[in-house]
């Protein structure tokens, strides 16, 4: 199977890695094939999770919310801003189906509703930036 991605111009397909489609068709000559064409979707990085889960969630429920789990925290969070209301009724995204510019967003209304002195807990709680949390990941001094 060959995975690739690229662009559709003047109704040819343009791939971002040519050897890749030139070796796949070599690979499939004379074959029956299936090819699917779908619209291309930055999904959340690996990195974001890592930061959302590590830097704001589970800093959080170790440090101010010793009694909310991690879990529990997450969902608050996701009802909070990731439900919409359509002709069906509410639905809540889980953040695997966001994409890193929808990710971003989420992130930070997150951190900004954790500093406000109005949130549910009524506590300011300053959470590292990404570039912060990443800092002191690589140097070891992330609790």
């Amino acid at each position: 199977m060959i995975k690739l991605s690229g662009k559709i111009i003047d109704q040819t397909i343009v791939p971002n890695n040519r050897i890749i489609y030139l070796n796949g068709l070599v690979q499939y000559e004379g074959k029956e094939i299936e090819l699917t064409i779908k619209e291309h979707r930055e999904s959340v990085s690996v990195r974001q999770h890592r930061y959302y889960r590590g830097g704001i969630i589970g800093f959080v429920c170790k440090h101010y919310l010793k009694n909310i789990t991690t879990e529990r925290l997450h969902k608050y969070y996701q009802k909070r801003f990731l439900t919409r209301e359509d002709e069906l009724g509410d639905y809540t995204f889980s953040t695997s189906e966001l994409n890193t510019k929808q990710m971003h967003s989420f992130i930070e209304k997150v951190r900004m509703d954790l500093r406000h002195p109005d949130n549910l807990w009524k506590i300011v709680m300053d959470t590292a930036t990404p570039e912060e949390y990443w800092e002191m990941t690589a140097i070891g001094t992330w609790e």
